[in-house]
């Protein structure tokens, strides 16, 4: 037994001499006798001293947007002496032992800097992850290609009316904007302008989302698609006199217009009399007062440009007075009979 115990320490310390001498020998090997060995050959990862300054320089990072709600979790594996701990600092400060996922609040660009150990105490080449946190919303708003029409608080708009929505994020940018028209599903906006084009009242609500997941608040935009035309009318202050299937105006009579719309309103009415080449606004009720056949047009247009059917009336003006004429009629000879 004694002899046996005598081994176990004989092969142990010659054991550890051995290892003195490698440990000793290598950071200063040379051979006068082969100058060859003496230069410094390409030195391999795993041949790395363990606190090779070199360790300590990150890889070259990526950059990615986040926001504050993101966290970040470190997994290492090793596959000869296991893993022992995996640590990491921040913007270059001390290394700590990871145990949690890393959670990121102050807003800007920050470096993370992450390594693991194994039980060899081999250190992993020191990564990098560059993370710019951004924890405002984005904006966006909608355009219409033309402005509405506000009557008594309300929106109004022609179905020709096109819509885009412009989005903006000074930090990680826009990644994309969505919209729902009324009950539809909702989709994402492919930088396409669309079109309301149904009659009636709809309500658009439409977001934007930036590249670091912030989504800005829903917004809703209501629009009343007015697809009706207006209705003008003509009408003489005085009923036009009909003889031999002609309507003749008498004297004084004016001829107004009137245009309704019950939806978007009225804009404008215009007028056009005779042979005019081209329709003018109508201000006040016409009065002809040339002789002859006569005929005017009006027509209507809404606040949000549909234009009503044109109107028009055909009568003759006869402002050339009678002519009469006198003449003596000569008494009778006969006597009057008794």
């Amino acid at each position: 037994m004694k002899q046996s115990s005598l081994i176990k320490i004989f092969v142990l310390s010659a054991l550890i001499f051995v290892f003195s001498i490698v440990g000793q020998d290598a950071p200063g090997n040379t051979n006068a006798d082969n100058p060859e060995a003496n230069t410094s050959p390409q030195t391999k990862p795993e041949d790395k001293p363990k606190n090779d300054p070199a360790s300590d320089q990150p890889a070259t990072a990526s950059a990615i947007f986040v926001n504050s709600k993101t966290s970040f979790e470190l997994k290492a594996t090793d596959d000869n002496t296991q893993v022992e701990y995996i640590e990491y600092r921040i913007n270059g400060g001390e290394f700590q032992k990871y145990s949690t996922p890393i959670s990121l609040s102050e807003e800007g660009q920050t470096t993370i800097n992450y390594r693991a150990v194994d039980k060899a105490e081999n250190k992993e080449p020191l990564k990098a992850l560059i993370v710019i946190v951004d924890n405002t919303n984005p904006s966006v708003a909608i355009a219409p290609s033309e402005p509405p029409f506000i009557l008594e608080g309300k929106n109004f708009a022609s179905p020709k009316t096109t819509y885009t929505f412009k989005a903006d994020d000074k930090v990680s940018g826009v990644k994309k904007i969505e919209y729902q028209i009324d009950n539809e599903t909702k989709q994402e906006y492919t930088n396409q302008a669309i079109k309301i084009e149904k009659s009636g009242m709809h309500v658009v609500k439409f977001s934007a989302t930036d590249n670091a997941g912030n989504t800005s608040n829903e917004s809703t935009y209501i629009i009343n698609v007015d697809d009706t035309k207006p209705t003008v009318e003509l009408k003489e202050s005085i009923p036009f006199l009909t003889v031999d299937g002609k309507n003749y105006s008498k004297k004084g009579t004016t001829i107004s217009a009137k245009a309704t719309d019950n939806e978007s309103g009225v804009f404008k009415v215009l007028i056009k009399i005779d042979s005019a080449s081209d329709f003018t606004p109508y201000t006040e009720p016409v009065s002809i007062t040339t002789q002859g056949e006569h005929s005017i047009e009006a027509k209507a247009i809404d606040n949000v440009g549909n234009e009503s059917e044109v109107k028009k009336i055909t009568f003759f003006s006869d402002v050339t007075p009678p002519s009469t004429t006198i003449k003596t009629i000569a008494p009778s000879s006969t006597p009057p009979a008794q």
